[in-house]
């Protein structure tokens, strides 16, 4: 039985790192979008 509870700890703490590893993603991705945005508005005016 105790291993079953390591097992489930470890796979808590992929799937925290796996998500944090996705707010990152998404925090970058947004932020090139926003550049690109700028890029686009400026170029227009």
């Amino acid at each position: 039985m105790e291993w079953f509870m390591y097992a489930s700890f470890l796979l808590a703490l992929l799937s925290m790192l796996y998500a944090l590893e996705g707010i990152k993603r998404n925090k970058e991705l947004e932020e090139r979008l926003e550049k690109l945005e700028m890029k686009r508005m400026s170029g227009a005016e």
